[in-house]
């Protein structure tokens, strides 16, 4: 089932019990699937990665080094 834009304003603002379950499924599924590995969080959008998401990538794996005890998925 595809969801529109107008779906989510009229679920928020008129019917805020339906926009708290579906955010809490949405929590629940990403529960169920795990943390995945730092090196995939830059992989699953594009085929060639752009510039700025390069650049992310190096600035967060510099995080990861600079504090290696901070829980992360490695």
């Amino acid at each position: 089932m595809t969801l529109t834009l107008p779906f989510f304003f009229f679920v928020r603002f008129f019917h805020p019990p339906i926009f708290l379950f579906l955010s809490f499924q949405a929590l629940d599924e990403a529960e169920r699937l795990g943390k995945t590995e730092s090196s995939e969080l830059f992989t699953d959008v594009y085929d060639k990665k752009p510039k700025h998401l390069l650049q992310q990538e190096e600035e967060f794996m510099a995080h990861l080094k600079k504090y290696p005890d901070v829980p992360a998925a490695h």
